[in-house]
C-alpha cells in the first residue's frame, strides 16, 4: 500500500509538474516566439556590424581622397600664385619700358 501511494504521488506530482509548465507557456504567448526573436535580432546585429565595417572602410577611403585632394588644391594654388607673380613682374617690366620709351 505504501508503494502505490509513494508512486501516485510520484505520476500526480509529475502531472502536477507539467501542468504548471505547460501552464506558464499558455500564460505568456511571447515566450514561444523569444527564439525566433532572438535569431532574428542576432541576424540584424551581424548586419549592422557589417554596416560598420563597410562604412569604416568608405570613410578612410575618403579621407585618403580628401587629403589628395587638400594636396592637389595646394598644389595648383602655389602654381596660379606663381603664374600671377610672373605675370605681375612681366607687366611692370613692359609699364616700365613704355614709359622709358616715352620720355
Amino acid at each position: 500500500m505504501n508503494k502505490a501511494l509513494i508512486i501516485w504521488n510520484a505520476v500526480l506530482t509529475v502531472l502536477l509538474f507539467m501542468m504548471v509548465i505547460s501552464g506558464c507557456t499558455a500564460l505568456d504567448p511571447q515566450l514561444a516566439v523569444l527564439p525566433t526573436e532572438v535569431k532574428n535580432n542576432r541576424a540584424l546585429i551581424e548586419q549592422v556590424l557589417q554596416l560598420v565595417n563597410s562604412n569604416r572602410e568608405a570613410i578612410n577611403s575618403n579621407s585618403t581622397a580628401i587629403t589628395k585632394n587638400t594636396l592637389m588644391i595646394s598644389s595648383l594654388r602655389n602654381a596660379t600664385e606663381a603664374a600671377i607673380a610672373a605675370s605681375e613682374a612681366s607687366l611692370r617690366q613692359l609699364i616700365q619700358q613704355y614709359l622709358a620709351a616715352q620720355q
